[in-house]
């Protein structure tokens, strides 16, 4: 299912269809925070099947227009399947065609079932459904920032009629804005409560929550969220924000594109410039007044018109560690002898140079490896093609795999730069490659193999961040600066340790024993809304998560392990169980649809906890 539209699906799997002649059968589930019941029994000698929407009837109008799917499925494969358009509300609506129920009383004769689609007894019922629209839903908070919360806070930031309780120093070392503002000279940095001017709440509460590490970001909050990011300066908010419209994001190309270039995200700019195959394309995203379209957008869409217009984009595979450097040359002429022409790039947090020049009548073209020469080890093993193309169609390519590495190695086949220096000769690239002066030159790399690559941090807590703080963390040999009453309002482990009664609590520094440092960099990276998580770093994050009690950290390591990770499916299963992450441990029981799959799950270490689950799944499956 496309999991980003509101589409949801609800299952049941019925072991014995019997036992619909004297009970009912139902299933209920929450989905885009709202109660469903999918309900189903026989009677008077048919199947009856209904999705129920159970939300409560509030004085407050609601109305919700869904295109509903129901299915029977079959062991052997045949179904039968029926839709319906439904408008859910309040009950006390007086309009007859809304109802907080829609199905079928007869969806298909019980004869039938038994004869055409039970396979000994058993069989699948199945609701798809698909939310048309939704009137009268506030989002609900995240994260509360009221008076409850007000242990942890030391400023109330006042906007419209709301109040929001919080820290300074976090709001400092998330803001240059509050920095200044709060951390400053001026007179708010004295006060109790500031009031901040003409900020829609809505807006605040979301902005607060993302750099609290929620994920408050839909397409219909992120243009506010997005605004506030760039007013005070909140790099992590701005970051979260481009990540959401790169990656997940159903706004049209075009509104990405102005919103690239209003917020000046150039991630996203690039991202929306890629997309671009056509001339259409571009005709598509061009205003009506091609004035009033931004100056910086109009020189890259003509760029693009140009490029297009000579060649045809190749296609790279970027789920994998590949990348391509592309130069455009209008005029080869322009190549004077012994001249360097080069296009830098970083890709996989790896600067890289594609030089190219005119030498002694022939083209040369090479890719270097601009990483600094650091005392460790390290390499980088590449498959690297080398093409020159033609507007005409034709190419010449050539293909090497490639060792670069610190220059200090003694190796002699690792170098910083692999390349031609006669790549062609002149005349041939004049003669057969460019038209009209112009020829496309680029790099394609396969990075096969990486060495000496540590995780670079995402953020500091080094001394650089010692205004920002009022604890100093000890973790090995390493010293963290940080919030107390950030800690605290993230695990309660450090509400206990750090603005309890223990002794702790009065201390500038505290020693945390039998952890590893960075585990504690990337917990805490995660905590202050960060992406530090991979299949890597997943354990160790999730077990200081747990350890201290961090709601907020457990849950964005189960959205990774359900949505992301690359985990064998016995992995997943023993860190559900080990950490009790129970959406993670539904997911992988979904998952398992063979013989195979359960046997490829069992362990002497498994959990009994899942074994019921187990077993019911191997008397579905057999």
């Amino acid at each position: 299912m496309d999991t980003p539209q509101k589409e949801f699906e609800m299952k049941c799997f019925i072991d014995d269809i019997d036992r619909l002649c004297y009970a009912v059968h139902t299933v209920e589930e929450n989905h885009f925070n709202i109660p469903w019941k999918l309900k189903i029994q026989q009677i008077d000698g048919c199947l009856s099947i209904y999705l129920v929407c159970l939300k409560e009837n509030q004085s407050d109008h609601w109305e919700m227009k869904t295109e509903v799917t129901v299915q029977v499925l079959s062991k052997d494969g045949t179904s039968q399947a029926m839709k319906i358009y439904c408008r859910y509300e309040n009950m006390d609506n007086p309009y007859r065609e809304v109802f907080n129920r829609f199905g079928w009383f007869d969806f298909m004769t019980w004869d039938r079932l038994e004869n055409d689609y039970a396979v000994d007894g058993k069989v699948t019922i199945q609701a798809n459904v698909r939310i048309l629209e939704m009137v009268g839903f506030e989002k609900e908070n995240l994260k509360n920032f009221d008076e409850s919360v007000k242990e942890f806070s030391d400023i109330v930031l006042i906007v419209g009629d709301r109040k929001f309780y919080t820290s300074k120093l976090f709001l400092g070392f998330q803001s240059s804005y509050f920095k200044s503002l709060l951390l400053g000279d001026f007179a708010e940095s004295k006060q109790s409560e500031v009031v901040l001017k003409d900020i829609n709440p809505d807006d605040f509460q979301n902005f607060l929550e993302l750099i609290h590490a929620e994920s408050p970001i839909d397409d219909n909050t992120i243009e506010g969220i997005l605004h506030l990011s760039v007013l005070y300066d909140s790099p992590i908010a701005i970051k979260r924000c481009e990540e959401f419209l790169v990656e997940k994001s159903k706004k049209t190309l075009k509104v990405k594109l102005q919103m690239s270039a209003r917020y000046n995200l150039k991630v996203l700019k690039e991202k929306c410039m890629s997309e671009i195959k056509s001339i259409d394309d571009i005709r598509s995203l061009v205003s009506d007044n091609i004035d009033e379209m931004d100056s910086s957008l109009t020189k890259e869409l003509f760029k693009k018109c140009i490029v297009l217009t000579a060649f045809t984009s190749s296609a790279m595979d970027t789920s994998q560690k590949e990348f391509e450097i592309k130069f455009f040359i209008d005029d080869i002429d322009r190549l004077v002898e012994g001249i360097e022409h080069t296009v830098e790039e970083n890709h996989f947090n790896i600067p890289w140079k594609l030089e190219i020049r005119r030498t002694d009548d022939f083209l040369s073209l090479h890719l270097a490896c601009l990483r600094e020469n650091h005392i460790d080890d390290w390499e980088v093993k590449t498959e690297t093609t080398l093409e020159v193309l033609s507007k005409n169609g034709t190419s010449q390519t050539i293909n090497e795999i490639c060792r670069y590495g610190n220059e200090k190695n003694p190796d002699p086949e690792i170098y910083h730069c692999f390349g031609w220096s006669e790549f062609m000769k002149w005349d041939m690239l004049k003669d057969d490659l460019a038209v009209d002066g112009e020829v496309v030159i680029q790099a394609k790399s396969r990075i096969i193999e990486m060495v000496g690559f540590k995780k670079e941090n995402l953020m500091n807590f080094d001394e650089s961040m010692k205004e920002f703080s009022d604890i100093v963390m000890i973790v090995g040999e390493r010293m963290f600066y940080t919030s107390k009453l950030f800690l605290g309002f993230q695990s309660s482990y450090f509400k206990s340790l750090l603005l309890g009664d223990f002794a702790e609590s009065k201390q500038s520094e505290v020693v945390l024993k039998d952890i590893n440092p960075d585990d504690f960099q990337n917990f805490l990276e995660l905590i202050h809304a960060e992406s530090p998580i991979d299949d890597n770093t997943i354990e160790g994050i999730l077990q200081l998560a747990v350890l201290y009690d961090s709601p907020i950290a457990i849950k964005r390591c189960e959205e990774f392990l359900v949505k992301i990770s690359e985990k064998t499916l016995k992995v997943k299963l023993e860190l559900s169980t080990r950490y009790n992450l129970k959406v993670l441990k539904e997911k992988c029981i979904s998952e398992i649809n063979s013989i195979d799959d359960l046997r490829s799950v069992v362990s002497d270490e498994l959990d009994p906890s899942i074994s019921n689950a187990l077993l019911q799944k191997f008397l579905h499956l057999c």
